[in-house]
């Protein structure tokens, strides 16, 4: 790849319709800047064939493709900056190979970051009024209704590095991992937060993600002496 290419961000994602993984990257021919001379080339990778498509150049300009994006169902999905200053929520429909604005819910805070819990799409959105977050996840894929107000919480600074991993077996709690690595647990009944355990995760790990078992061992993609313990895998 020449000196001058930038990766600006990249994705991994499956397209049901034909059975196939497609990583995606996107990337820029020069520094990222406010002008329309400034594209963002994408190219999708198909396990399947092994072989690249440059596919329609990323329709947003933004300064928040420096992270892999968030895979939820057929699509990869990004937090851009739009004309207007304002974010938004635009997915890649892997079978399709088309761009669309993911509708968001009705919420005074336009800024938030994105991820997925549960296998649905989830959204934390700074509440400054409050100083904390309201967690939102949208239950049916594409339907602005469907997005369910799961936690409001106050009085959390740094709202912007708790992120929630999974729930617990009954349910009845939500795990997260907030600042300096450490892990609490959310409990909808009595609505608190308590502490699980306190920079008990390498320092280098700053984006932790949740998988599901296979026949893939996780170890095998561990570094520099950083090892699994069998009775969290």
């Amino acid at each position: 790849m020449p000196d001058e290419v930038r990766i600006c961000s990249w994705g991994l994602g499956y397209d049901s319709s034909s059975d196939d993984y497609k990583v995606v990257i996107i990337t820029s021919s020069k520094e990222l800047a406010w002008d329309d001379t400034n594209k963002l080339i994408v190219c999708v990778y198909s396990l399947k064939s092994g072989l690249w498509e440059r596919i329609a150049d990323f329709p947003y300009f933004s300064t928040h493709l420096e992270y892999p994006c968030v895979c939820v169902g057929d699509g990869l999905h990004w937090k851009v900056l739009g004309p207007d200053r304002s974010y938004l929520i635009v997915a890649l429909h892997l079978g399709k190979l088309e761009y669309h604005l993911v509708p968001q819910p009705l919420i005074t805070s336009n800024n938030f970051n994105l991820g997925v819990l549960d296998g649905c799409l989830y959204a934390i959105y700074e509440n400054w009024t409050d100083d904390g977050f309201d967690l939102l996840v949208m239950k049916e894929y594409g339907v602005e209704e469907y997005w369910t107000l799961l936690i409001s919480c106050t009085g959390w600074r740094n709202s912007f590095l708790v992120k929630p991993l999974a729930y617990t077996e009954d349910g009845d709690e939500l795990i997260f991992i907030t600042e300096f690595n450490i892990i609490v647990r959310y409990e909808f009944v009595t609505r608190s937060f308590r502490t699980m355990a306190r920079r008990c995760l390498p320092r280098n790990l700053h984006d932790p993600l949740v998988y599901i078992p296979n026949l893939v061992c996780p170890q095998s993609g561990v570094r520099d002496g950083w090892h699994c313990d069998p009775r969290y895998s």
